[in-house]
């Protein structure tokens, strides 16, 4: 999360910035957003209101991403409907503060507050006075063999990585998912770890019944990633059984980002494995794995915790974060026209999102994907809207690279470097 550094300033800039903010927001805009909300509760999904949550989007103590997240499973598991909302107050400072009671058809009046910033976007949403536990990015603790290489077997389900992941002391099934910035355990098997009375509610509500399904911390004993440890550690929890049915296996997590970020992480789905390299030893990596051949490399930038490289499409150059967790190329809906003409085999597919909608959206084959001097013929690609990825983590990118692009050749990330290596 980017943000501004506070200043100190004297009365009168404080004075022009509160008039500069008011001028700029549009309350009748605002109350657009309110109605918004109360469609998504009554819908069950966020996917209208997604594009007018700001980067800085809070809500239930929870900032970015996992903010968007918990809206989700707010209006997901409210099992509830709004039949009125009526206005009570309105507060103007650095942020306009619309204060409403929403009229539920079970639950009753519910006071609900809306912040929003001088772009009309919304920064925080308090749907009810939630009592919670948070974790910070200090509570995770991480500690990492001596082996220079660690050198991981996967298996393939769909085209996704799964890898075996020590949990608690037993072998679990866990989906390599650069993706995700954080491990996060599957929460319908919490109840089958040790430590299991330790569950930390992160969003539970008196106001509502029962705590939000899948989102909450569980205290783990050991989590042993071929050597990567965490212990004793807070854990997000998700559920993942969508991902279980899609792929008729037990999936206990996701290994993420942050115990992947130490290491150069080299993908050889040929052989079927990826390997962890320190940083230090990758000169010598690389000279010693004499099946490595031809390296190109190429310089990206960290936008978050997702590598992203430029690249072009016909003449329209493109920002696209790498992701071992995509099972195809996602490329952001608004560009399909300008890109159709550099496409093959157009069709539409069907996605389903967080909110059980679903609806139709373009696919086809980029005729050619350049990075550099290094050309990717006929690559599947799905045109799709990705604001929840720019909103959520704070970016700015056109699309996501994921198996379609990582399996057509060895490829080595590394995040100290900030450069990807093409081998042959």
């Amino acid at each position: 999360m980017i943000y501004m550094p506070l200043f100190r300033i004297t009365l009168i800039l404080i004075c022009f910035f509160i008039l500069k903010n008011l001028a700029a927001q549009d309350q009748s805009k605002c109350m657009e957003i309110v109605e918004l909300t109360m469609e998504s509760i009554n819908s069950q999904s966020i996917d209208i209101i997604k594009p007018h949550l700001s980067k800085s989007f809070s809500i239930a103590g929870q900032k970015e991403p996992v903010a968007t997240i918990v809206l989700q499973k707010l209006v997901g598991t409210l099992s509830d409907k709004v039949k009125s909302i009526e206005q009570t107050n309105v507060e103007l400072g650095l942020e306009l503060v619309l204060t409403y009671e929403f009229i539920y058809e079970n639950k009753g009046a519910k006071e609900t507050k809306f912040f929003f910033n001088a772009e009309n976007k919304l920064t925080k949403l308090e749907l009810f006075k939630m009592e919670v536990k948070t974790m910070s990015s200090e509570d995770t603790k991480i500690s990492t063999p001596e082996l220079d290489v660690v050198t991981v077997p996967i298996e393939m389900r769909g085209y996704l990585m799964v890898a075996d992941v020590l949990l608690n002391g037993t072998v679990r099934k866990f989906i390599i998912d650069t993706g995700a910035p954080k491990v996060i355990l599957n929460e319908n098997y919490i109840s089958d770890l040790e430590y299991s009375k330790q569950k930390i509610n992160i969003s539970s509500s008196k106001s509502v019944n029962g705590s939000i399904s899948g989102l909450d911390l569980h205290l783990i004993e050991i989590l042993d990633f071929h050597g990567i440890q965490m212990k004793n550690q807070k854990v997000l929890t998700l559920d993942l059984s969508g991902l279980e049915k899609d792929y008729e296996m037990e999936i206990y997590g996701l290994i993420g980002y942050e115990l992947l970020k130490e290491y150069d992480i080299l993908f050889n789905y040929e052989k079927d494995e990826i390997q962890l390299v320190k940083p230090n030893y990758f000169d010598t990596f690389q000279k010693e794995m004499t099946h490595l051949t031809n390296p190109t490399r190429l310089p990206f930038n960290m936008e978050k915790h997702l590598p992203v490289i430029d690249c072009y499409i016909g003449q329209k150059k493109l920002a696209l974060a790498i992701d071992s967790g995509a099972e195809s190329n996602l490329i952001e809906e608004s560009l399909f026209d300008q890109l159709s003409y550099t496409l093959d085999e157009i069709t539409s597919d069907t996605l389903t999102g967080a909110g059980k909608i679903s609806r139709e959206v373009p696919t086809g084959s980029l005729k050619t994907l350049k990075f550099g001097n290094i050309v990717f013929p006929d690559m599947h690609t799905v045109f799709s809207d990705i604001s929840h990825l720019n909103e959520g983590y704070s970016m700015n990118i056109n699309g996501i690279l994921g198996y379609e692009f990582l399996s057509k050749q060895p490829v080595l990330i590394s995040y100290l470097r900030k450069e990807i290596i093409f081998y042959e």
